[in-house]
């Protein structure tokens, strides 16, 4: 059999196949009085990701829960929440580096 020239069509998904997430959101909860930290979850909305996050605690650290915008075309300042607090932008689609 002529595997060389065989079609590929329909055996690779293409683009469209994919949904495109647009945040992620990691959080902390506390098990047998011990700190675990989840990983990130990817979702759709920001409703979403902040459902994901809503009442959960601050981790020691201060860095959880987070939230971060993860729409491909976003070069920097990508996090909008960090430590359950909200960063406000310094410009319009430009949020502070902590």
């Amino acid at each position: 059999m002529d595997t060389e020239n065989q079609s590929l069509a329909g055996v690779i998904p293409t683009a469209c196949t994919v949904p495109a997430i647009m945040f992620e959101a990691a959080r902390v909860r506390r098990a047998d009085g011990q700190e675990v930290p989840d990983y990130p979850q990817s979702f759709n909305s920001l409703a979403d990701a902040e459902q994901y996050v809503a009442n959960t605690p601050v981790s020691n650290d201060a860095t959880r829960p987070w939230i971060r915008n993860a729409t491909p075309s976003r070069i920097s300042g990508t996090f909008l929440m960090v430590g359950g607090r909200w960063l406000q932008p310094e410009s319009p689609g430009v949020f502070k580096r902590i």
